[in-house]
């Protein structure tokens, strides 16, 4: 087969590669697309090929397009079709090829619970569960449980979907139950076969559950860097289904996808991880990978933020916070390194106008973290600027600096959610 005409380099979870992959897919046109998050050493071809730090960057055939607010543009003009034509048999750089393909993650074995004379995935009888029963809320004292259902209703879908007798589904929602798959409202150690209460594990997220407790995982993870980098992929691919071309998110409609009831099940396997026995350079890349994907988790699980002080407090997803990246073990501080430089890079953060240095408030709110004063700030951005910038910002230091800070946008790139209430902020609890 021929080789598509479009090369976009991309990271997983990044809002403006959603963007760009939305406006390419409404067109009905193929792309290569190439992860700096799956092939951290195909960060060196973007650069080369495009200058920039910062992905998205498009090519059409050998021709660098931009990023996503270009591909807009070049929409919006009305000379995309023109440039996409002209793409049609170009000479490549073998550099915006695909590259090999990565070997997939050592994962955990499935779990598997016995309905009457079969073994069953659990996930298959979760998802049954899920989209079959009538929950509904339970309120005991001053205590309200979501997502109920009653033990009579589980035994009689199991016997029902299954065609075994109910005594052979009170076993299996019993072992269920053991899995962790299953909470009793009460406590208890098996299901039984009448009004008590129920419900799901990955619908018990609350104010004394995290996200990842869909059932209960045991023992050593094999591959946990493998594991991270595969749920960001699946997370990526249920809100890339969802994102529209200007790069809004629908997180109800990912919510509700059978790419997204995946993921959320899967992560339960995060619970196998020994953060402990991990060296300093593993455990950050992989707290900060794991950070990330749970701030785009949890805008699915338990909705967005609605005012500055909640976010302030619990959210980092922003317009205006820094792009997710994606860090790997054996390369950590030049990845950290290159972070710094796409963000010193991006306008929006950094700019020098007549003399006067614009920054981003995160260098205000974290002014010591970049030396204190003016001059020291702009200093320490300074070691991460190249080209004009870094002309620019070297210009200044040789006077009197001045700073004044941008105003930070909180919005999302949302389209809608689900409400954000107190009773959702054990989902942003650590997964781990």
């Amino acid at each position: 087969s021929t080789m598509p005409r479009i090369t976009i380099f991309t990271s997983a979870l990044c809002r403006h590669c959603l963007r760009a992959k939305s406006l390419l897919n409404q067109q009905g046109w193929d792309y290569t697309e190439v992860s700096v998050s799956t092939h951290p050493g195909r960060r060196e071809d973007l650069i080369a090929l495009s200058g920039r730090f910062i992905v998205p960057q498009i090519f059409f055939g050998a021709t660098h397009i931009g990023g996503a607010d270009d591909l807009a543009s070049l929409f919006e003009s009305g000379k995309a079709q023109e440039a996409y034509d002209a793409a049609e048999g170009a000479t490549l750089d073998p550099r915006l090829g695909e590259g090999a393909a990565v070997a997939r993650a050592e994962r955990l074995p499935e779990a598997r619970v016995v309905i009457g004379d079969s073994e069953v995935d659990v996930y298959e009888v979760v998802v049954l569960l899920g989209t079959k029963l009538n929950k509904r809320p339970h309120t005991e004292w001053f205590r309200t449980v979501g997502q109920c259902f009653s033990g009579t209703d589980l035994t009689t879908l199991l016997a029902t979907h299954y065609t075994i007798p109910r005594e052979a589904a009170v076993a299996a929602g019993t072992a269920l139950l053991r899995h962790g798959a299953l909470l009793g409202v009460a406590p208890g150690d098996a299901v039984a076969d009448d009004s008590s209460l129920y419900q799901l594990g990955c619908d018990a997220a609350g104010l004394f559950a995290s996200l990842n407790c869909a059932r209960v995982v045991e023992g050593a993870h094999p591959d946990p860097h493998g594991l991270v980098r595969e749920l960001t992929g699946q997370l990526a691919a249920a809100l890339g289904a969802h994102t529209d071309s200007a790069g809004l998110v629908d997180h109800v409609e990912v919510g509700q996808s059978d790419l997204y009831r995946r993921f959320a099940y899967d992560t339960a396997e995060l619970q196998a991880v020994d953060l402990v026995s991990m060296p300093e350079n593993e455990r950050i890349a992989f707290c900060v990978n794991v950070y990330n994907l749970l701030v785009a988790h949890s805008a699915v699980a338990c909705g967005v933020p609605r005012n500055d002080g909640q976010r302030l407090a619990l959210f980092h997803g922003a317009r205006s916070c820094p792009p997710v990246g994606w860090y790997s073990p054996g390369n950590l501080e030049e990845e950290l390194n290159l972070a710094a430089q796409s963000w010193v890079e991006d306008e929006e953060n950094v700019r020098v106008e007549e003399g006067v240095v614009h920054l981003s408030m995160i260098c205000s709110w974290y002014s010591v973290d970049f030396g204190g004063d003016a001059t020291s700030v702009v200093r320490s951005l300074a070691k991460h600027a190249s080209g004009e910038k870094l002309n620019k910002l070297n210009e200044v230091l040789q006077g009197s600096v001045t700073v004044r800070y941008l105003p930070y946008d909180w919005s999302t790139n949302t389209r809608r959610h689900l409400p954000f209430t107190g009773t959702t902020l054990g989902g942003l609890m650590c997964l781990l």
